[in-house]
């Protein structure tokens, strides 16, 4: 495997970064987990305009969340224009998967072959007792890591929930459901921060995560087809206060 450039918390590097491959831009944003009535949580989803005006003209091919109890059907028909709140596990955490596609996309026979991204994304409620969420969290490692069976897919080899700033977050990608050799993949991270490696022949890559917050890691697929991926890193007080 490649490794184009490891950014830094410069923004020129992080410029020259993101120049080294293709923009991809985001599918979905993520909102914070919020607490809701009855001591329930939920995290709002919001479709990107350069894919669909709204949650109900995409060409949603599935969308599913993936927790340890189930793995259920998350229905975009109840969101608000381009807003679906979607409804989280007690605690722990929780995968969220699905292809998707523009309006023009819907009502065809291979509506399913014509997704433009396909989006994972890991959710974590922690409860505030720090040796209980990191037990939680590494208990859900199994469920993320899996194959989520997107059609393009960032498939994780290593539980980003328990990933300590500063350390390498192992990766295969696939396009098409095969392994997808030479793709270059970008990480985006707090800040800018920004890096571009490239995938061995077998598909497989190492991502750089010097900081905690918020990552996104995404590839194209071929055309205008991509998957993108993504999580939190914790603070590393949560490895500190849950030893």
């Amino acid at each position: 495997m490649t490794i184009r450039l490891v950014g830094a918390l410069g923004l020129a590097l992080a410029t020259a970064a993101a120049a080294a491959a293709p923009a991809l831009r985001p599918a979905i944003a993520l909102g914070r987990v919020e607490e809701t009535a009855g001591g329930r949580a939920s995290v709002r989803l919001t479709v990107s305009p350069d894919l669909a005006p709204s949650w109900r003209e995409a060409n949603v091919g599935f969308l599913a969340l993936r927790a340890a109890e189930a793995q259920r059907r998350v229905d975009p028909a109840v969101a608000s224009g381009n807003e679906l709140e979607v409804p989280l596990p007690g605690s722990g955490c929780a995968l969220l998967f699905g292809d998707l596609g523009r309006p023009e996309d819907r009502g065809r026979a291979d509506s399913w072959r014509r997704s433009r991204r396909s989006v994972k994304a890991v959710l974590c409620r922690d409860v505030g007792d720090a040796a209980a969420d990191l037990a939680a969290r590494r208990a859900a490692g199994a469920l993320l890591m899996a194959r989520a069976g997107t059609r393009d897919e960032v498939r994780l080899l290593a539980n980003p929930a328990t990933t300590r700033p500063g350390s390498d977050l192992p990766v295969r990608l696939y396009a098409d459901g095969r392994v997808a050799p030479g793709a270059e993949l970008v990480a985006e991270g707090p800040g800018g921060l920004t890096s571009v490696v490239s995938s061995d022949g077998q598909g497989f890559a190492v991502v750089a995560l010097p900081v905690a917050g918020p990552w996104r890691i995404h590839f194209r697929a071929g055309g205008e087809r991509g998957a993108e991926l993504h999580f939190v890193v914790p603070a590393a007080s949560l490895h500190e206060d849950g030893r």
